[in-house]
């Protein structure tokens, strides 16, 4: 597994006010590094969230929705 520093340097690890939403950037970044088996704390250090965002955001990406 590559780490995390060989894709990125310091000045690309943002921080976010408390209670900003996730981009789609963000989401596409977290798709990506998650397909790279990162872990969801490196991930959420990389998008400067904090991890429990991360674990929400996977969770709410592998619901379906059935129909009625």
């Amino acid at each position: 597994m590559t780490h995390l520093n060989d894709i990125t340097t310091d000045t690309n690890v943002s921080t976010r006010s408390k209670g900003s939403h996730l981009t789609i950037d963000d989401r596409v970044k977290i798709s990506v590094l998650k397909e790279l088996e990162y872990s969801n704390r490196m991930i959420a250090q990389y998008i400067g969230v904090a991890h429990g965002t991360i674990d929400r955001e996977i969770k709410r990406g592998m619901v379906t929705k059935m129909s009625k």
